[in-house]
């Protein structure tokens, strides 16, 4: 069984990596968004893809302007 880890739970080499938003989004990674429902993860994502436009910050940490490539269920 996979187990998820925070971005700051990743080894000291994880520094090497490119960041879309610092310490949960690392380029050219799949991660996956999950939580019970109503707790704001649609709205967490609008306000992220907003971000990913021009650049910015969203929770007081640096989001790098990116084309991401969103896939839901729903």
């Amino acid at each position: 069984m996979l187990q998820g880890v925070f971005g700051h739970q990743l080894p000291a080499a994880s520094a090497s990596l490119s960041w879309l938003w610092h310490g949960f989004l690392a380029k050219g990674n799949l991660t996956l968004l999950t939580s019970q429902w109503k707790t704001g993860k649609t709205t967490l994502l609008a306000l992220l893809l907003s971000r990913f436009k021009a650049g910015g910050q969203l929770a007081g940490l640096d989001v790098a302007p990116a084309r991401p490539i969103v896939l839901s269920e729903e």
